[in-house]
């Protein structure tokens, strides 16, 4: 069983490698050849590599953080959303139907219809009615697009 240290020295070598592979192909050098050019250079690379992880990580918990933030605030307005958002149902269960098989044949929309509707056949009709509902909600939520996003 690898350790955690293992693991990570193997990712840094991996981004070490796509560095130099950038590198190199600019200079039609090979990785050995940078990764030596950079030691002849007094160049630390796993101090280099400890470093980039340390301001990746960084970043990466600075928008952990600011998602954190922004969430009760986005939450809210995607509330606010499907609370103005007058969704119009048919009565016509048929009408429902044939509008949930159009979404059903439809390119990019079709993954999820298959999701939301997976059973649509087997639903009553209310239930029907209650689902075709929360879907255009969806729709809607997915069209919004919250503020600082």
């Amino acid at each position: 069983m690898a350790s955690k240290y293992h693991k990570e020295a193997t990712e840094s070598m991996r981004f070490l490698d796509r560095l130099t592979d950038f590198l190199g192909t600019s200079e039609e050098q090979t990785k050995e050849e940078v990764k030596a050019e950079l030691r002849e250079q007094g160049i630390n690379i796993d101090n280099m590599l400890v470093q980039a992880k340390e301001m990746i990580n960084q970043t990466i918990a600075a928008k952990k953080m600011q998602w954190h933030q922004d969430a009760p605030r986005i939450r809210e307005e995607m509330r606010k959303q499907i609370e103005a958002d007058n969704v119009q149902v048919p009565d016509d269960i048929q009408t429902i139907k044939g509008k949930i098989k159009e979404w059903l044949g439809l390119g990019e929309q079709r993954q999820e219809a298959l999701v939301f509707f997976r059973n649509f056949d087997k639903l009553n009709d209310d239930d029907l009615r209650q689902l075709y509902k929360e879907y255009m909600h969806l729709l809607g939520l997915k069209d919004a697009k919250p503020k600082n996003e």
